[in-house]
């Protein structure tokens, strides 16, 4: 099981000369074991002798060991599961995901501080109402949760009558039929012009 999150909007513009200082942010994130979100809970809390990381700790979707398999920014990107978008000078534009949460929040956290300031990535859950969004300001990742409401004018836009069609099927029926005089005026005129 899992709980599925997509992107919907990005206004999101990272520089290419910050690129490695990402990447960078990013390896080190794996010193943090209290952070890591998958792996065994267990009584196994000593490091294997001659390891950096231990076995049984990693984040969501990454291996254990994850910057020693992964050179660059985009490749730990795309093994999170996110896709890029890259302008003509190789400048990062835009940000996609598409699947179950897992660590992504800490991963995008990497960003801070490197990103254009003010830039975003908003979220939708699988909930109706779920929608949240990272934002990027001040060389801080603030998440931000909407408040989704509904509000009804007080007028009506259109009147349903037992028996009688909508105003917008009469509106279709008319559109249609004007469709179809004008597309037979100009069938006529094409003979004409044979």
């Amino acid at each position: 099981m899992g709980y599925y999150v997509n992107i919907e909007d990005t206004e999101f513009f990272l520089d290419k000369k910050h690129f490695e200082d990402v990447y960078k942010k990013m390896c080190e994130l794996n010193d943090y074991d209290n952070l890591k979100r998958g792996g065994s809970y267990g009584s196994n809390d000593d490091l294997v002798e001659g390891e950096r990381w231990r076995k049984d700790r990693w984040f969501s979707w990454m291996e254990y060991n994850y910057p020693e398999i992964y050179s660059d920014m985009n490749s730990i990107l795309l093994a999170l599961g996110f896709e890029t978008d890259y302008d003509e000078d190789g400048n990062l534009v835009n940000i996609h995901y598409g699947d179950k949460t897992g660590s992504e929040d800490y991963f995008m956290s990497c960003f801070a501080g490197f990103v254009k300031d003010e830039s975003f990535i908003q979220w939708k859950g699988e909930e109706n109402d779920d929608y949240y969004r990272y934002y990027f300001k001040d060389g801080k990742m603030l998440v931000q949760k909407a408040e989704i409401s509904f509000k009804y004018p007080e007028e009506y836009s259109e009147t349903y009558e037992f028996g009688k069609p909508s105003q917008s099927d009469i509106q279709l029926k008319q559109w249609s039929e004007q469709w179809l005089e004008q597309r037979a005026k100009e069938k006529e005129l094409e003979k004409s012009n044979d």
